[in-house]
């Protein structure tokens, strides 16, 4: 690429000379350029007559990377960052974005991180994935290092130096003063992961320039030492540096550090990346996760920020304002448990604004609509008869258009009895051999939690967020096993969960790493402090099975009622089922005409 000097405006493949007005070609340099003595450090070196402030090459480069920004993010390059033949500059952090793209030579993969590694043999660009995979090192078995394999020793593959002995040579390690196998030259495996920690909090520690931020860190760093010195948490700790610093610069102090205006202010994507350093700071008691009441809505509202950002200005005023009457209403009300009407729960919430959104959007492509007042009941009727699992979703956003909206139009949506789920069921056999599988006790955590939970599904027909967040005080033992209590009433446990119940009730251990051992108050604890095992979870579990949560919970309800059950009133003291699904059940399985019919036979019969 050909660029053009700055004196004479003349084509040159490369410049002889730059400064901050540009490049200059071979005969300009000569011409303009004299020796004069430097100002910063004094050295003769060819500068510029008019130039007031003289330079030489090394002082030259010190400035321009002082004053050059990055292209990429707008940060100062610093020393070092890059300046390109083609007066492009970027920063440290974004050398790797600025070079272009290259294909893998193994897989064919395209991307940034595109290499040869002639330490590894790799003379053509490889990714990072194929030089983990194809490369000809191997973990020892003896230091667990990447090494190049020397042998193997009881069918075990070891680098030169522990194939002799099986084992790392024993050295007297300079950091605690015994004997043990060396995990370098001079430390042992312990020594030499705690000195690597402590190098690594000298220098990111300060950049952190208040005392309070600087504090959380250190107790971060010294509760990482704890749960896991050594690993891929160590790695992890120089990405969790910038929770801390972006901590330090949205909030003035530790007081006003809030999980909701975290979420406000830095955004859901931020949360997401950084739940371990969350996770510490409710631990800490410095914000509060799911005791929050408005942590969960406004990471919600936070997930809905593209959908307001639309670019119809109509579309984007409508949403907007029917957001806030929803966030409005839900703070006015104190009882959030359950409400008909109104959405209050955040998912309620988040499924209500995005079904306005897909209404409203359908309204614009298919009838070019311009504004809210024209959105008829035409276009309402075409759009639920195109996506029918819409109506219950829409109903708020309807009954928000006919109350707040200047609407000439007074809209409804058609009442349609919910039929009953009929394909959902699973047959008898297939259920008992769901439960059986469930019921075995594994040796993995993960699995047994899992498997309990979908047992609680398929058994007492919870939904999948209600099972996974039982608390420990809903569990109570007794002479016989265990009761349990989803709704109003004591049950006895069923005898298929009583023993992965017992070894689960023996095994469980809190899973968040600043959690100490029965310190959760859910049966399931989750990976962040405070909070449950996460309800997605278990229909990728059960993805194995190839089922869903869904057709667990009808198949239960179904068995309950054929079982026996007449009443919806059980059902819903019993396991807190509502009374809609409770009677949708009762009258398609026919347990009313059952029930009628036992009646007339203890009255009358002979």
């Amino acid at each position: 690429m050909s660029e053009a000097c700055t004196s004479c405006n003349k084509q040159i493949p490369r410049a002889h000379r730059r400064d901050l007005e540009g490049g200059y070609c071979l005969a300009c340099y000569h011409l303009l350029f004299k020796h004069r003595p430097c100002q910063r450090c004094g050295e003769m070196a060819r500068a510029r007559e008019d130039d007031p402030t003289p330079l030489c090459n090394g002082c030259r480069d010190i400035v321009l990377r002082e004053r050059r920004s990055c292209d990429r993010c707008g940060d100062l390059i610093g020393p070092r960052g890059i300046l390109r033949r083609d007066g492009s500059a970027c920063c440290r952090r974004c050398r790797r974005y600025m070079w272009p793209d290259r294909t893998c030579a193994y897989c064919g993969f395209t991307g940034k991180r595109v290499t040869r590694n002639y330490a590894l043999g790799f003379d053509q660009p490889a990714c990072s994935s194929c030089q983990t995979k194809r490369s000809a090192h191997v973990t020892c078995a003896g230091c667990r290092r990447p090494r190049t394999p020397a042998g193997e020793r009881d069918g075990r593959v070891y680098c030169a130096h522990c194939l002799p002995t099986g084992a790392p040579a024993l050295i007297h390690c300079q950091g605690c003063g015994r004997w043990r196998p060396g995990y370098s030259k001079t430390h042992c495996e312990d020594c030499g992961w705690e000195r690597l920690h402590e190098v690594l909090l000298t220098r990111l520690k300060p950049q952190l320039t208040r005392g309070w931020t600087r504090e959380l860190f250190a107790q971060y760093h010294r509760h990482a030492r704890l749960a896991s010195k050594r690993g891929q948490w160590y790695k992890a700790l120089k990405r969790d540096i910038g929770f801390f610093v972006a901590i330090e610069l949205a909030f003035g102090d530790r007081e006003e550090v809030t999980s909701v205006l975290i979420v406000r202010r830095l955004g859901h994507e931020f949360v997401h990346k950084h739940q371990r350093a969350m996770s510490f700071m409710a631990h800490q008691g410095v914000i509060g996760l799911d005791n929050e009441p408005d942590y969960r809505l406004e990471l919600a509202i936070s997930r809905l920020q593209h959908l307001l950002e639309d670019d119809s200005p109509w579309i984007h005023q409508v949403l907007q304002r029917f957001m806030q009457r929803m966030v409005t209403t839900r703070a006015r009300i104190t009882n959030r448990s359950k409400h008909g009407r109104i959405p209050i729960q955040p998912k309620s919430i988040e499924s209500a604004l995005r079904a306005a959104h897909q209404l409203l959007a359908f309204a614009k492509v298919e009838y070019r609509a311009s504004s809210i007042q024209e959105v008829n009941q035409e276009v309402l009727d075409r759009f639920l008869g195109i996506n029918p699992l819409r109506g219950a979703r829409v109903r708020a956003f309807v009954r928000h258009i006919n109350q707040r909206e200047r609407s000439f139009h007074k809209l409804s949506v058609p009442s349609v009895r919910r039929p009953f789920p009929y394909h959902s069921v699973l047959p008898t056999e297939r259920r008992l051999e769901l439960a059986q599988a469930f019921a075995k006790v594994s040796p993995s955590q993960a699995d047994m939690r899992m498997g309990l939970i979908s047992l609680f599904i398929l058994v007492y027909a919870q939904t999948a967020v209600r099972a996974s967040r039982i608390r420990l005080d809903a569990i109570r033992e007794t002479p016989t096993g265990y009761e349990i209590k989803f709704a109003k009433l004591w049950m006895e446990v069923d005898p298929l969960l009583t023993k992965p119940l017992m070894s689960w009730l023996t095994r469980r251990r809190e899973f968040s790493a600043f959690d100490e051992t029965d310190t959760s108050p859910f049966l399931f604890p989750g990976r962040i402090a405070t909070t449950a095992t996460d309800s997605k979870s278990i229909a990728k579990w059960l993805r194995r099975y190839q089922v869903g949560t869904n057709q667990l919970r009808i198949t239960a309800i179904a068995a309950m009622v054929t079982g026996g059950v007449r009443q919806p009133r059980v059902l819903v003291d019993c396991f807190g089922i509502s009374s809609d699904t409770a009677i949708l059940f009762c009258q398609a399985l026919g347990s009313f005409d059952m029930a009628r019919a036992a009646h007339v036979m203890n009255t009358y019969g002979a």
